[in-house]
């Protein structure tokens, strides 16, 4: 009898010759790269990297970055002043100043609030809170105005508090 050395095909384990480079059975070559490409880890790979990638866009995506809480004494009004005027025949108040960070953080869209004092130091008129949109540098500064539509006479105005109410991480997403 002339028996021919065979070997057992690593893929369907059928017997196959010892010298051949392809498994008469289930039709694969029997190179070692060519086997690893059959290996069922290559196809979850792209959906593992798929997956990996939609859960990093969806942290992104969904972090808030840092709270304002902590650090608004560190955003705050480094100088201000108060002017009078008029926009087509309106009386207004501008206050125009420039709004400090010593945090650590970029912060985006601020919020910010004037309140107008009587002589008496209550409050009279305000501007409600106003979103600002500028980037403010982590130590560092920008300049600010607000305007609105005087509704008092010039003479109530005698002094007012800006204050920065709120602002978002600035590297969060939007």
């Amino acid at each position: 009898m002339n028996e021919t050395a065979t070997k057992q095909c690593p893929l369907c384990r059928e017997s196959i010759q010892d010298d051949a480079r392809k498994c008469p059975h289930c039709h694969h070559y029997l190179k070692r790269w060519s086997l690893a490409l059959y290996h069922p880890l290559i196809g979850a790979i792209p959906f593992l990297l798929l997956l990996a990638g939609s859960i990093c866009f969806l942290a992104r995506v969904f972090d808030r970055g840092e709270s304002f809480g902590p650090y608004s004494p560190q955003v705050h009004i480094l100088e201000s002043q108060m002017e009078f005027g008029e926009i087509a025949k309106e009386p207004t108040v501008v206050v125009v100043g420039t709004i400090q960070n010593d945090s650590p953080i970029v912060w985006k869209d601020l919020r910010l609030e004037v309140q107008y004092l009587n002589s008496a130091k209550k409050v009279f008129d305000a501007k409600p809170s106003l979103e600002y949109s500028t980037f403010i540098l982590p130590h560092g500064s920008s300049a600010f105005k607000i305007s609105q539509r005087r509704e008092f006479p010039r003479e109530e105005y005698q002094s007012y508090v800006v204050r920065v109410l709120w602002a978002r991480d600035g590297h969060a997403w939007p």
